[in-house]
């Protein structure tokens, strides 16, 4: 009995841990598009603002 509960207890761990580190990659990736998206949009300002120059 006592085997099988610690058995349970350290799945229990290694799926936590999974979840943990699935976690961790899925937030990072949020970061990596976010990221990409403020220098694309910094990006588009920046040829705006060259442009408006242009014409002026």
């Amino acid at each position: 009995m006592r085997l099988a509960e610690e058995a349970r207890l350290a799945e229990e761990a290694r799926v936590a841990e999974e979840a943990r580190v699935a976690e961790e990659a899925r937030v990072a990736e949020e970061a990596r598009v976010a990221e990409e998206a403020r220098v694309a949009e910094e990006a588009r300002v920046a040829e705006e603002a060259k442009l408006r120059s242009e014409r002026e």
